[in-house]
């Protein structure tokens, strides 16, 4: 059988399938249909996880130095600034959300495919949290983003090595040689990782200058 064959086949079916739902008076939802109410939910979610992380985590876990209090150098600086920019996010969406849900006209629901893909985002960024706390951010990183992009279906492993060394190393130099931010100090050393991204970036920064890039 042929890829149009194929192609088609499988349109078929869905639209087959989208049509048995609407009959029964629940149309299926596109998956890049938006979705008010799963926006307003994830909205508010996204809202209070990181007023939660500001006012409650980041001060019980995070420890700053007297000296460090109030300055960019601060542990807590970069938790922080990124719990602030996803509270501000958050509530522009949450508002755009409910304007959007009060005009539009009532949707249908979402296949549960949909909900899967959600619920394997979540997953990885779950992992990704208790990978920068066990593995360091650098390494932790590097796994995230090869995993997302191999959920997402791109198989050219050339490619997701390429973008998973050079983010985090670019993201590592930036924070700690540029911000100077201290970054959190992770329970395992593996094969001396962290020393070994210290020794490259130490070795490439020069070589970098030098060649007027920098």
């Amino acid at each position: 059988m042929s890829d149009d064959g194929s192609a088609e086949k499988i349109s078929r079916y869905a639209g087959e399938a989208m049509q048995g739902a609407a009959e029964q008076g629940q149309p299926y939802i596109d998956i890049d249909t938006p979705k008010y109410r799963g926006d307003i939910i994830a909205a508010a979610v996204c809202l209070g996880f990181a007023l939660a992380v500001y006012f409650l985590i980041i001060p019980a876990h995070i420890y700053v130095p007297k000296a460090f209090i109030g300055t960019a150098n601060s542990p807590a600086f970069l938790p922080k600034m990124i719990c602030i920019v996803l509270a501000i996010l958050s509530a522009i969406y949450l508002a755009n959300s409910v304007l959007s849900f009060r005009r539009e006209t009532p949707q249908g629901r979402s296949r549960a495919s949909d909900w899967g893909i959600a619920g394997a985002m979540i997953g990885i960024c779950m992992i990704y949290v208790g990978g920068i706390l066990v593995l360091g951010m650098t390494i932790a990183t590097g796994l995230c983003v090869a995993g997302t992009i191999y959920f997402f279906g791109e198989r050219r492993y050339g490619l997701i090595a390429g973008i998973a060394i050079l983010l985090p190393a670019i993201l590592w130099y930036f924070f700690v040689e540029v911000a100077h931010i201290l970054l959190p100090t992770p329970e395992l050393q593996i094969l001396g990782g962290t020393a070994a991204i210290e020794a490259a970036i130490a070795w490439a920064g020069p070589v970098i200058q030098a060649g007027g890039l920098a």
